[in-house]
């Protein structure tokens, strides 16, 4: 198997080729062989391995004389974004910062003042017991060696829950490309070309001084920043008490969202992006096929509980 390490400098400029040849039909896409090396792990439910850790931990602490109720949020991962912005989510959701994921849900600006199922009878036990046994709680939980050579329930827990996802030090370097192809499609001479003509388009519409594409969404939550609602108060209550003040915010958070998405547009970012990924998806799959086709055989096997 190949082992070649390249250094990010050296992948930048390899991945960043504006003439790189289109991928090899014969061969299987970067996104076809991800999913099998990543599995399938529905973003609107919990991560059935944190799931499995906290059950773990549970079970630990209870061998260990303690009660844990395990911290499971029911509405799973609904705060994804996509990592380019489309304009059906900014005509929806804007950048999903100020705006409820799904109904009832606490947007991300919010979402911290909300306690996870399970937190409170949590805290609720630990405050119940002596300094004393509050002291071998947390020796039970984090383990009793300051260096961390004995983990603890937790450590162990999330260990063997995510042990199927620990990377071994042989798929190292095509975890590094695979991360890679999109840092490479980002410093591409034509999206950053794409970008320069956005960033203008962006101050004619009244946003000036814009250079990132993640420098509209900072616009957002600069404006989140002075929201009036006090450090620790519930969504429900924002969404209650601040009515006039969150709608506001939604709408500039709409507004921000759909001009970002019309200038992309306008400059023609979407198709340069989608062909500086592609060409640095190509690459990243003739020059790691092997290293992904092995990584990908291991992942299955630990998924399916084999060796």
């Amino acid at each position: 198997m190949r082992r070649a390490v390249v250094g990010l400098v050296g992948l930048l400029a390899l991945l960043g080729l504006p003439a790189c040849a289109p991928q090899d039909p014969d061969l299987p896409t970067l996104a076809e062989l991800e999913a099998r090396i990543r599995g399938d792990v529905d973003p609107s439910r919990p991560d059935p391995r944190h799931v499995e850790a906290q059950e773990l931990l549970a079970t630990c602490m209870a061998e260990a004389g303690f009660e844990y109720t395990p911290e499971v949020d029911p509405d799973g991962y609904v705060y994804s974004r996509p990592i380019v912005l489309t304009r059906e989510f900014a005509e929806e959701l804007g950048y999903a910062e100020t705006i409820e994921p799904a109904p009832g849900v606490a947007p991300p600006r919010f979402a911290y003042l909300s306690a996870v199922p399970g937190q409170q009878e949590n805290d609720a036990y630990r405050a119940s017991l002596s300094p004393e046994a509050s002291e071998a709680y947390w020796e039970a939980m984090h383990g009793a060696a300051p260096d961390g050579s004995e983990p603890g329930c937790q450590g162990t827990a999330f260990a063997e829950a995510f042990s199927s996802s620990t990377v071994p030090d042989a798929f190292r370097a095509a975890e590094q490309a695979l991360e890679g192809t999109w840092l490479a499609a980002e410093n591409h001479p034509e999206v950053v070309a794409a970008l320069t003509r956005w960033s203008a388009c962006m101050a004619d519409a009244g946003f000036p001084g814009l250079e990132g594409e993640l420098d509209a969404w900072r616009v957002v939550e600069a404006r989140a920043e002075e929201f009036p609602a006090p450090t620790g108060l519930p969504y429900a209550q924002v969404r209650e008490q601040f009515a006039s003040e969150l709608a506001e915010l939604q709408a500039f958070e709409r507004e921000v969202a759909r001009t970002d998405v019309a200038c992309r547009e306008d400059v023609g970012f979407y198709p340069v992006w989608d062909r500086a990924k592609a060409e640095a998806d190509a690459q990243v799959v003739a020059t790691y096929l092997e290293d992904f086709e092995a990584w990908a055989r291991w992942a299955e096997e630990s998924r399916a509980g084999g060796s």
